[in-house]
């Protein structure tokens, strides 16, 4: 597995969750599992074709996912609240009359952008250290049975350990 990757999604995932201040150990673990089956489903999409492909695939999936938290910090920065599939759906031409705002809280959070953006600079000073040659399908076999067995372990923890009346327990910020 590449570990740049994990190292990255931790990193992004715990400086959102710091600049939102959310706080729970438990929340971590979630964090840290999702981290995990993340980056290795991304890792096994980027080590199944050849590897010019697997680079691109690669890059562009570290590219998305920063460009994801940006946008996620900048959201909770201007409104106090977590970015939803329905607010990116309802809201994107709201978003366009308020430019003028995001533009100020973009600037004034440039340093928040500038930390996110870190992960993704190093990604391409340093990919041809990065090895993104095909697996084998062994490695693949197994590489894919460690992300289902994470994720259905990850699914049962939120369900039979999570506080459904927190707002941001773990099984309302998955289910909802």
């Amino acid at each position: 597995m590449k570990k740049f990757l994990l190292i990255t999604f931790i990193l992004l995932e715990e400086l959102l969750f710091s600049l939102i201040n959310v706080n729970s150990i438990h929340l971590n673990i979630y964090i840290l599992l999702f981290t995990l089956i993340t980056a290795l489903i991304i890792d096994l999409i980027s080590s199944i074709f050849k590897e010019k492909l697997n680079k691109l695939i690669y890059c562009i999936s570290v590219s998305i996912i920063t460009l994801t938290f940006i946008v996620y910090t900048i959201f909770y920065k201007l409104l106090g609240s977590i970015l939803s599939i329905n607010s990116i759906i309802n809201g994107t031409t709201q978003a366009i009359g308020f430019s003028d705002v995001l533009v100020k809280e973009i600037l004034k959070n440039w340093y928040n952008i500038l930390i996110i953006l870190i992960p993704l600079v190093l990604l391409f000073i340093f990919t041809k250290k990065i090895s993104f040659k095909k697996l084998k399908i062994k490695e693949i076999l197994i590489q894919l049975s460690i992300v289902i067995v994470a994720f259905i372990a990850t699914i049962a923890m939120i369900n039979v350990f999570s506080n459904k009346t927190e707002i941001y327990s773990p099984q309302n910020l998955y289910y909802n």
